[in-house]
């Protein structure tokens, strides 16, 4: 995707939009359909997807491999889903804005401190190497040490 996509987030007369053709000088510059990787990132990468139909409960299990943020913004018929992913040697910071009830994974890291809002979470779920967190509808920073 990077190889393939470059010229267009690097052209500056055109890097709102994703043209139609790999050349800028064919076909339309605004063109949805070429957009394909954009669903792939934020359901693979942010890994927002519906836990239940019609995003009655969200699901947010992020996979940063080698990447260090991730930023999505995905829009349902419940309203959108806000993720801000930053990924550092000593932590990881999940912000995000939820419309219904969300179960997140966080990654656990080395001191296995999880807090939301400011305040340790003291009783965890674990599935693997992940904290498995459930949220009402709202915005919240999540801080894992």
């Amino acid at each position: 995707m990077k190889t393939q996509y470059d010229a267009m987030i690097n052209n500056v007369g055109y890097s709102s939009t994703l043209w139609e053709y790999w050349d800028y000088r064919d076909g339309s510059k605004n063109h949805a359909w070429a957009g394909g990787p954009l669903v792939i990132m934020s359901k693979y990468f942010a890994g927002i997807m519906p836990y239940k139909p019609g995003y009655e409960e969200i699901l947010i299990k992020p996979e940063f491999g080698n990447l260090t943020s991730i930023r999505a913004n995905v829009s349902t018929i419940k309203g959108n889903i806000e993720v801000d992913l930053n990924k550092e040697d000593t932590h990881i910071s999940y912000e995000i804005n939820v419309p219904e009830k969300t179960i997140i994974y966080v990654d656990k890291m080395e001191e296995d401190i999880i807090s939301i809002n400011g305040e340790d979470v003291e009783n965890k779920n674990y599935e693997e190497d992940k904290v498995v967190l459930t949220l009402d509808k709202g915005k919240y920073t999540i801080i894992s040490k």
